[in-house]
């Protein structure tokens, strides 16, 4: 049985929790879809290595895909990034000691890197989605803290390695359950139901 690997973040900012978080806790050493998921769940900080340990991860559980979630409460549906970049650029959540700058020193700065969508259909991924009440955007912006940082950093260790691995981020929606009632007002609020289902259509265009 085929193995996708799936990562998610810890609770950040004023956020009350990570909907990818208990998600990924409830659904580690699973199976979805016939494939054996194996979760990892990162802090919310600027750490170069955690593409490498997904990555390493991933290829000691025979995985063909890393799938990696990020928190956006300001997004309205879920939203696939296309490209990552070497920098960081985020005065709400990064100290300043580590923004604007390089998320890696020992590449470019400002090295932007095309995610392509290797071993999914996204157009089957976007009819899923729509099953659940839910549209697909595709972003080349992937924020400049965590998520971003995440993205670059997988996408170095797959390329210095050339390694035929299959790799995506997702930026998901608040759920009810991570914000407080009066900071929902204008946000597209997912369930916890349609994050599972953003999970099932994602497996079901994997080939």
């Amino acid at each position: 049985m085929s193995t996708i690997l799936i990562t998610g973040f810890k609770r950040f900012g004023d956020y009350l929790s990570n909907p990818t978080e208990t998600l990924l806790d409830q659904i580690n050493e699973t199976k979805i879809g016939g494939y054996r998921i194996k979760t990892l769940v990162f802090p919310a900080e600027i750490v170069v290595g955690y593409g490498y340990i997904s990555v390493n991860t991933a290829l000691l559980n025979q995985a063909t895909m890393i799938l990696s979630l990020g928190l956006w409460s300001s997004i309205r549906g879920v939203q696939l990034e296309k490209s990552c970049q070497n920098w960081v650029d985020n005065v709400k959540y990064c100290p300043p000691s580590q923004n604007n700058q390089p998320v890696s020193k020992l590449e470019p700065p400002r090295e932007i890197i095309e995610i392509p969508s290797t071993g999914y259909d996204i157009q089957k991924f976007s009819s899923g989605l729509n099953s659940w009440g839910l549209e697909l955007f595709i972003s080349r912006n992937p924020s400049g803290f965590c998520c971003n940082s995440l993205a670059y950093s997988t996408m170095c260790a797959i390329r210095g390695r050339a390694l035929n691995l299959g790799f995506a981020f997702l930026h998901v929606p608040c759920t009810n359950e991570c914000i407080l009632p009066e900071e929902r007002k204008g946000k597209f609020i997912i369930t916890e139901e349609q994050l599972t289902g953003v999970i099932e259509s994602f497996i079901g265009a994997v080939y």
